[in-house]
């Protein structure tokens, strides 16, 4: 078993099969890629019993054959390892074949990893398949260093965004007024894509989502809220009274929809009248109306 597994716990009577469709089972794609056909007819082949052709006298060690020999496969190309194997056996090896795949995003790599660490797996490979292994992430790495230097405009961004730091840090230390600094999100986007525009960069892409999150990170004390499609981005010290403001807001909106629907409803309702009314200017009969 790729994993450490009881395959009887799975079975309750009926079989495994009919056991895992009973109870809907589900499973990890990259848990399904440990268990291949591939290994499971090599490994059958390995279990395969001795052919019985020769005569039953024959010293043992004479029947014994090589394809008799367990064989073990590389971990990476998956061929026999015959010559110039090695095996895994440093916590080093474990972290760096990690990073590796992550960095090449490797599925099938990180599947086989996630089973457990180089040394409980008991890794053989080849040494050339792990300096492939090495190279590649080498080459990838390169190619986006590349990319970046190839960026006329890359050592602009940080200036850009300095400034933009820098803007917000004074919007809050020169606000004069009692009410509390809050940025609209996509304000502080078009004013930092403006100002690299200004700085020379053409078509400069900016990521209101990805901008945010830099300021989150570069300014602690400021926090982001979202309000509808709006994202707000507003000091921790100034929360309390924007809630206050709000409560306030609340409650004369209520007493202002209360005093409107009385109202409505002192409009609604009509005093009827009699035919005759009374006056007195003494003559004591009622005139009508």
């Amino acid at each position: 078993m790729p994993i450490a597994l009881d395959p009887s716990r799975l079975d309750e009577g009926e079989g495994i099969e009919t056991t895992l469709v009973r109870n809907g089972s589900k499973y990890h794609q990259s848990c399904r890629l440990l268990f291949n056909n591939t290994k499971l007819e090599r490994a059958q082949q390995r279990r395969a019993v001795p052919s019985t052709s020769r005569a039953t006298d024959e010293p043992q060690s004479k029947r014994r054959k090589s394809a008799d020999i367990p064989k073990v496969e590389c971990f990476f190309c998956e061929d026999d390892v015959i010559l110039n194997q090695q095996e895994g056996m440093t916590e080093r090896l474990n972290e760096h074949l990690n990073q590796c795949a992550r960095t090449l995003n490797d599925g099938k790599l990180l599947a086989k990893l996630s089973g457990g660490d180089v040394v409980a797996l008991e890794v053989k490979y080849h040494l050339r398949c792990l300096q492939k292994l090495y190279d590649a992430e080498r080459a990838y790495l390169n190619s986006l260093e590349k990319a970046e230097s190839s960026d006329p405009g890359k050592d602009l961004y940080p200036v850009a965004f300095s400034e933009l730091v820098i803007y917000i840090m004074d919007s809050k230390v020169t606000n004069t007024e009692s009410s509390p600094v809050v940025f609209l999100l996509a304000d502080l986007t078009s004013l930092h894509k403006l100002r690299l525009e200004q700085l020379g960069v053409d078509s400069p892409n900016v990521h209101s989502t990805r901008l945010k999150e830099q300021l989150l990170a570069r300014i602690p004390e400021l926090e982001a809220h979202k309000k509808g499609h709006d994202v707000l981005l507003a000091f921790k010290a100034d929360i309390g009274p924007v809630i206050h403001e709000a409560s306030q807001y609340s409650n004369a909106l209520h007493l202002s929809k209360a005093a409107d629907i009385l109202r409505k409803t002192k409009f609604q309702h009509k005093t009827k009248f009699s035919r005759r009314v009374h006056s007195k200017d003494g003559f004591g009969e009622g005139r009508r109306l």
